[in-house]
């Protein structure tokens, strides 16, 4: 259940118990109000509040470990796009080779195949 639930669930048990009666902070410092009938009404009171308590202290507790967590996830994506980024400069550097590599060997084809046609030219003529 959520916080703005358990708040709800509070605020109708204390409607509903002290019925419209004034209530102050003394009530729950004091659980003797209203003779025994008081007394279990300002205990179930008492054990909702430190319930719904528990709860947000939990919610709190949580929302720093979240905020944490966030924070570690925020670090590894920075290292992740670092590493993305010098993995695209090194395949740019790969690709440019590969193409200097792909271009000498055009090129010592095309020398071979020159050679070679000027050889027949010169030995048919």
């Amino acid at each position: 259940m959520s916080l703005d639930g358990q708040a709800r669930l509070v605020i109708n048990d204390l409607l509903a118990n002290f019925n419209g009666s004034a209530i102050s902070a003394s009530t729950f410092s004091n659980p003797n109000i209203g003779g025994s009938e008081g007394d279990g009404r300002a205990a179930n009171v008492q054990r909702t509040l430190d319930a719904v308590t528990g709860r947000m202290r939990d919610n709190i507790s949580k929302l720093f470990d979240n905020q944490t967590d966030l924070e570690s996830m925020g670090s590894k994506s920075e290292g992740l796009r670092d590493t993305a980024s010098q993995f695209q400069l090194s395949s740019a550097r790969l690709e440019k080779i590969a193409r200097q590599r792909r271009t000498r060997a055009y090129m010592m084809i095309f020398a071979m195949v020159s050679v070679f046609l000027l050889m027949m030219y010169y030995l048919m003529a």
